[in-house]
């Protein structure tokens, strides 16, 4: 099992690489909203908190970013839709959590 250390450091992370990408703040993901840019971020950020963190179940993920595990499946499957389109995005991410568990 992963520890909760892990899984909030990955958390933290995540928010950081996806907010900078977006051009928005990393509290943005814990708000209420139906601005298309920030809903797009959280589809991203919740997707790579999935992807990112494989020996965790999307219940534990959701506890730890205060959200129901169906908010978190609902996002995943959004940008599951329009991953394609996403591939450089993806890969920035895949790279910096790469450096992220190295600690490089």
């Amino acid at each position: 099992a992963v520890s909760a250390e892990t899984i909030d450091a990955t958390i933290s992370f995540l928010q950081k690489v996806v907010s900078t990408m977006y051009g928005i703040k990393a509290k943005e993901f814990m708000r209420k909203t139906n601005n298309a840019e920030i809903c797009n971020a959280k589809h991203m950020f919740f997707w790579a908190l999935v992807r990112h963190l494989p020996n965790t179940s999307v219940s534990a993920i959701a506890r730890r970013v205060g959200k129901d595990h169906s908010t978190i499946l609902h996002s995943c499957k959004r940008f599951e839709n329009k991953k394609h389109m996403m591939q450089d995005q993806i890969k920035i991410i895949d790279k910096a959590m790469e450096a992220f568990k190295c600690g490089c």
